[in-house]
């Protein structure tokens, strides 16, 4: 239930369309890399609340060319205070991570004033259930799984997640804690290798 009154709630979207333009340059100017299959807009979550609308949307992204049937997947959430964001904010980030051969899920989640933290961590875990129940129809490895985010979206599966929950959820989980616009190559292999 939405307990914010209407000026909170007039503050969110005054914040959210300043973010808004400000981030409307970056994302024109990007030079995204080749040889990177894009599978966009996939409803990761079932149930009454889930729905495009909803925001519950997936994309994944893989090399063209890659000699493994499945992949390591980094699972990344894109910030923005729980209030503002997109998936394609991390766009070319998470595309220049599949070009070195991972399989990067890159996942919207439900935003402030429309739902209430913990909502957007539920979010989070049925990204990770997905993966688990659909991951390998899409070459995606449930058992070398990374995760990121920026940010608030670094937050949802770290700080307020049990570890042991998210690991048996996929037992290969391992957590990054580093907040960084981009985890450096070499510590993204070690976290799934």
């Amino acid at each position: 239930m939405n307990t914010l009154d209407n000026e909170t709630i007039e503050l969110f979207s005054t914040n959210a369309a300043n973010m808004a333009r400000g981030d409307a340059q970056h994302l024109k100017t990007q030079v995204l890399p080749k040889g990177v299959n894009q599978i966009k807009d996939i409803l990761y979550k079932d149930g009454k609340d889930a729905s495009p609308e909803t925001g519950n949307l997936l994309d994944i992204y893989k090399p063209e060319k890659t000699g493994e049937s499945l992949l390591p997947v980094i699972v990344d959430f894109h910030g923005g205070g729980l209030y503002y964001g997109s998936k394609e904010n991390n766009l070319c980030r998470d595309m220049i991570l599949a070009s070195q051969g991972f399989a990067v899920v890159n996942a919207n989640y439900r935003l402030v004033p429309q739902v209430s933290f913990p909502q957007q961590l539920s979010d989070a875990i049925s990204v990770l259930s997905w993966i688990r129940n659909h991951g390998a129809e899409y070459g995606l490895d449930a058992q070398r799984v990374c995760m990121t985010g920026d940010s608030a979206g670094q937050s949802l599966p770290y700080t307020h997640a049990p570890p042991t929950a998210l690991q048996n959820l996929l037992p290969g989980l391992v957590c990054s804690r580093q907040d960084s616009q981009c985890m450096p190559l070499q510590a993204l292999q070690e976290c799934i290798a």
